[in-house]
Parts: structure tokens; C-alpha cells; sequence
């Protein structure tokens, strides 16, 4: 099962041609391993240009438990990633593998579009 994304709490702005809309985004199902699809639509928005999230949250909001999403542009998707693995200032960050359950993580988001 793909992830399914929620927005909420959307707000529209314009800049010059250029619309800023940003929201909460919540997760619900588990990941792929390339990552899943969010939509233009989704945000409101008819193409994006730039998306920017924060930390995804789980429903505790505990940031032990939270996960660094990237919008890969060219894919359309959002791909997790965590510092979950062996402790040590030279781990990098691990991308979230298949099938992990993301349900009720939430993120902030940022997303620039028209």
C-alpha cells in the first residue's frame, strides 16, 4: 500500500506570478522504496516549482521518532530519510525502506507553484 496524503490548514498567497501555498500535509499507509507521489492538485496548486517540508512528527510529536522528507522534483515523490541507524557523527542519513508505516506523520510544508 502507498503512502496517501492529506493536506490541511492550507493557506494561498500570491507572489508576483507566482502562487506560495503553505499547510500541514499527514501521511497515511506506508512508503514505497522510490518514494511516493504527491500531486500539483494535492496543494492546491496546478504545477509545482519548489517544495519544501520540515521533519515529519509522528502523532506524539516526539522528535526522537521523526523522519526528514525530500520532494524529488524530476519523480514528483516524496522520499523519507532518518538518522535511525548506528550512532556516530559520520552516519549519514538513511532513506526510509519499503513498506515502514507512516500513518498520522505530519509535516509543514512550503510549496511554490501556479
Amino acid at each position: 500500500m502507498a503512502l496517501t496524503f492529506t493536506v490541511s490548514d492550507l493557506v494561498r498567497q500570491n507572489i508576483g506570478s507566482a502562487r506560495l501555498h503553505t499547510g500541514t500535509i499527514t501521511c497515511s499507509g506506508t512508503n514505497s522504496d522510490d518514494g511516493d507521489a504527491i500531486t500539483a492538485a494535492a496543494l492546491g496548486l496546478n504545477t509545482i516549482v519548489q517544495l519544501s517540508l520540515e521533519p515529519a512528527l509522528d502523532s506524539t510529536s516526539n522528535p526522537e521518532n521523526a523522519f526528514l522528507p525530500v520532494w524529488r522534483s524530476a519523480a514528483g515523490k516524496v522520499v523519507f530519510y532518518t538518522a535511525h541507524g548506528t550512532p556516530g557523527g559520520a552516519v549519514p542519513l538513511l532513506q526510509v525502506t519499503d513498506a515502514t508505516t507512516l500513518t498520522d506523520y505530519a509535516m509543514r510544508f512550503s510549496a511554490v507553484g501556479n
